[in-house]
């Protein structure tokens, strides 16, 4: 040992002292516990951190065991075992690694020092993996759906259990394979685009089959998505959901569902099949005789069939919206012919109420639009018909205007006001929920099902529009709703074109109702007319008076049949006597027409007799007509022109093909469609129909759909497979069912159009007209005036009797009837006639001939009623020239139609 050098004691000892309390401070300052022990680990030192960790003192575990202060640990403590071992330690929560390492000291035994590093933290963030490891493995585990992941190169790293039970595979035979080569060989292009998908960051999802280990074919849902760890791609997560049981739910619940339709389908087809039976026959019994009592049953019978038919077409359209099956279609049609049929069908319910029935469609609205027709007829009318049934006087109005021109179409705007009784306003909305009425007196009272405001509520919807109404209770409602139509595919119809006889028209307007004179008023206006109004007979009489006077006298006037104080009857007398107004054209309009008027009035000099509502289109061909008729100036006046007078112009030179193999349907459809005056012929099936055509050129073909050799469908793909004119006729099908899907079928077949049984006979006839027309119309250009022939056959025949039926309920039996009283009547007239010519009184001349004129027009005998007019206009000139001849031509005719009529009655006996 060396000495220390004199007078260096003293610092020598400073500097041991100095670097004792240094290390003593940094064996305190240490964070973690450090604890000194002799070899047999008897504490010797700690520092301050050992003792706040086992919250003890320095005296206390001074000269303890080391082992006494561990509460637990994970092996036996080594000395220089470099690794440690895990433990905590007495009084304190943490976990601790302990390292235990000797100390050398010159001159000493030797000494143990125990380092303890807290590693709690640690501890507690392997124990979270350790559970979030042990988590996914049990979701893995336990998941009933198949999951399996892949490595980057499409290779399975794990799969669950759930894997392995549904394509059958153990873990280790699908461990390293490829996934797609393994379940989906047959499809692998669909496989590996999927795949390929969520490789590139994707997420897939798709129902797919896939292969089972047996071969066997397994239904899935199939989802997948990448597995990413930070930024970086490590694989891929596929997951599988077996749905065979699903899909096999979802097949049973679309057979049940093809079930029910067909069900529905054939619900309808047999109850409408006999109520087509029911209904058509009704009809055709009502226009044969009947006493009173009888016609009261038959009307009840009628009703009540109606009512069935109203009920179960409900119960249908509402089945098939609640179950979804309802769709729309979307064709081009006439809005304009659409909204003034319904006016026209609803009218006889109207006027049986005395309710005016007022239509009015804006002339800005498009005269063809894209839609369904069928559906927004349907909403009319079943909003017309609540407006009728609710009111029990006053009016009901129809308005049809622009809502919103758009780039694709047209929103139209509908409104039907009536002067009811009207709706509360806490039931206002309710009234459009199924099965609700205002209240159930209403029920009670009015009757009905409380679907159509639902059923139309929906229809509405469907075509993206809103339904509402405004009412005020004992003031009437304003059902208003909006629908959404596209532009036509063709242009179709064109707007009526104004010819030049029309533009500035002279024409007085007469009726008492102010909504329906304003709207008559617009819509000739509309042709170009000069236009004056008048709302009452007595006004009409003066404006017209005044305007001679000015050298400006009405060319025609349209004129109001039922008005107070001096009908429309009365005026047409008064300007028919008047010298200067007697040459005016006068076309009555009347909400109220019975059997006979068209005849009273022509005797009285009325140019034209129309029923309200009247169309646009036929007013507009009245006025054209009886224009017609006086630039024609004939020496003898022309037939008085009635609506069915325009039909019957437009329909003699249709004939009509009807392809039905029900005996009672093709009575009704023969009967309806000869009394609309269409020729009609006649095939049992299919194959008859194909036949027929081919044979004889036809306007049009109803095709029913249900018939033995060949159905419907069939017989149209052989027409439409034809040479062109016949491979182009128009083909409408008639069938039982009324469900969706069934017009598609028809056109689907290469059918035009679709009418539903039971046949309704404005619908039939409005369809008929529609496809008739366009073959008329584009087979030779008819003219727009019906006149009568100048041109008079050689042998002519002694009566018009298809013309004349109408005025007998088409009955020939009560044309027969008739004509014999009419003989009687005009021999004894004949008599009265063939005095006052001899004695030259040409005021009672001009009274029998007049009576005479007007009693043969009724029967159509044209000889008889040209020569009594003959004998009248000379009667009216004070000259009896030619009316002894006249006479005795008439006289001649008597026999004729004497044995005529035995041969007939004895006949109809």
């Amino acid at each position: 040992m060396s000495e220390v050098p004199a007078g260096k004691e003293h610092e020598i000892q400073q500097a041991i002292e100095r670097a004792k309390k240094e290390w003593e401070a940094t064996f305190d300052s240490i964070s973690d516990p450090l604890i000194l022990t002799d070899l047999q680990g008897n504490i010797t030192r700690m520092n301050r951190a050992t003792i706040g960790t086992l919250k003890t003192t320095y005296p206390e575990l001074l000269g303890k065991n080391i082992e006494s202060i561990i509460a637990s640990k994970q092996k036996p403590i080594q000395v220089e075992d470099a690794y440690g071992s895990e433990c905590k330690l007495k009084n304190s929560d943490q976990f601790y690694r302990v390292v235990c390492s000797k100390l050398i000291l010159e001159d000493q035994p030797g000494e143990l020092v125990y380092v303890f590093q807290n590693i709690t933290r640690q501890k507690k963030d392997e124990e979270l993996i350790i559970r979030q490891n042990q988590y996914y493995e049990s979701v893995l585990k336990y998941s009933p759906a198949a999951i399996v992941t892949l490595d980057l190169n499409e290779n399975i790293v794990t799969c669950n259990p759930a894997f392995e039970e549904l394509f059958g595979y153990t873990r280790n035979e699908v461990i390293g394979k490829n996934l797609d080569r393994l379940i989906s060989p047959d499809k692998p292009d669909e496989a590996t685009s999927f795949t390929h998908q969520a490789r590139d960051g994707k997420a897939v999802h798709g129902y797919v089959t896939r292969l089972r280990k047996d071969g066997s074919e397994v239904e899935v849902e199939m989802s997948g998505v990448p597995v990413s760890i930070g930024n970086q791609k490590v694989g891929l997560l596929a997951i599988y959901h077996d749905i065979t049981e699903l899909m096999n739910a979802k097949r049973a619940a679309e057979s049940a569902d093809q079930a029910k339709s067909e069900f529905l389908a054939n619900m309808s087809h047999e109850i409408r099949t006999p109520m087509n039976g029911v209904i058509g026959m009704i009809e055709l019994l009502k226009d044969t005789p009947l006493d009173p009592e009888q016609r009261d049953y038959l009307n009840t019978a009628n009703e009540s069939a109606e009512s069935l038919l109203t009920l179960i077409n409900e119960v249908l359209d509402f089945a098939k919206i609640e179950s979804g099956q309802m769709s729309l279609e979307s064709i081009d049609f006439d809005l304009r012919s659409m909204v003034e049929g319904v006016a026209r069908t609803l009218a006889t319910r109207a006027e049986g109420k005395g309710l005016e029935m007022v239509c009015m469609v804006n002339r800005d609205i498009p005269s063809r639009v894209k839609g369904d027709p069928t559906r927004l007829r349907q909403i009319l009318i079943n909003l017309v018909g609540n407006a009728i049934k609710f009111t029990s006087q006053g009016e009901i109005v129809i308005r049809a205007m622009v809502d919103e021109k758009r780039d694709e179409g047209t929103r139209l705007l509908f409104s039907i006001t009536d002067t009811g009784i009207g709706i509360p306003h806490d039931r206002q909305q309710a009234i459009f929920d199924r099965f609700t009425q205002v209240d159930s007196s209403s029920t009670r009272k009015y009757g009905g099902t409380g679907l159509g405001l639902a059923i139309s509520a929906q229809l509405v919807h469907m075509m993206n529009g809103e339904i509402g109404v405004q009412s005020e209770p004992g003031q009437g409602s304003t059902f208003w709703f909006t629908i959404d139509t596209l532009k036509p595919t063709e242009e179709g119809t064109r707007p009526l074109v104004i010819p030049l006889d029309l533009k500035n028209l002279p024409i007085l307007v007469v009726d008492d109702n102010q909504t329906n004179r304003s709207i008559i008023g617009k819509i000739v206006s509309g042709f170009g007319c000069q236009v004056t109004q008048a709302s009452s007979g007595i006004q009409a009489l003066t404006i017209m008076r005044n305007e001679v006077a000015k050298g400006k006298p009405f060319e025609m006037v349209l004129l109001d049949m039922q008005m107070p104080e001096m009908d429309g009857e009365q005026v047409l007398k008064e300007i028919k006597m008047d010298p200067e107004l007697q040459k005016t054209l006068v076309v009555i309009l009347t909400s109220m027409g019975h059997r006979g008027d068209a005849a009273r009035l022509e005797a009285l000099g009325c140019s034209a007799y129309l029923l309200k509502p009247v169309r646009q289109k036929e007013l507009f061909n009245t006025i054209l007509s009886v224009m017609g008729q006086q630039q024609m100036n004939k020496t003898t006046s022309s037939s008085i022109i009635t609506r069915h007078a325009l039909e019957e112009a437009d329909h003699s030179q249709n004939l009509i093909l009807l392809a039905e193999d029900n005996a009672i349907n093709q009575k009704l459809a023969l009967r309806l469609l000869q009394k609309a005056g269409y020729s009609v012929d006649v095939v049992e099936n299919g194959l008859q129909a194909v036949n027929a055509v081919q044979k004889k050129q036809y306007s049009l073909v109803l095709m029913d759909v249900q018939m033995p050799e060949l159905d419907g469908f069939d017989a149209t793909r052989q027409i439409r497979a034809l040479p062109s004119p016949t491979g182009i006729i128009p083909i409408v099908a008639m069938t039982a069912h009324a469900l969706a899907g069934d017009r598609e079928k028809c056109l689907e077949a290469g059918m035009n159009d679709y009418l539903s049984k039971p046949l309704n006979i404005d619908e039939v006839l409005t369809v008929v007209n529609k496809y008739a027309a366009k073959v008329q119309n584009s087979s030779e250009a008819s003219s727009e005036f019906l006149t009568e022939s100048p041109n008079e056959p050689s042998e002519p025949a002694l009566y018009d009797l298809k013309t004349a039926l109408p005025r007998f309920g088409d009955s020939e039996q009560n044309f027969y009837e008739f004509m014999g009283a009419f003989l009687t009547h005009l021999k004894k007239s004949v008599f009265d006639l063939e005095n006052a010519i001899s004695i030259q009184d040409v005021q009672k001349v001009q009274y029998y001939s007049h009576s005479i004129k007007g009693a043969a027009a009724n029967f159509e005998i044209s000889s008889i009623r040209l020569a009594a007019q003959g004998i009248e206009e000379e009667a009216n000139s004070g000259q009896l020239t030619d009316a002894a001849l006249l006479l005795e031509k008439i006289k001649s005719i008597i026999p004729l139609l004497e044995k005529d009529y035995q041969k007939n009655i004895s006949s109809k006996a």
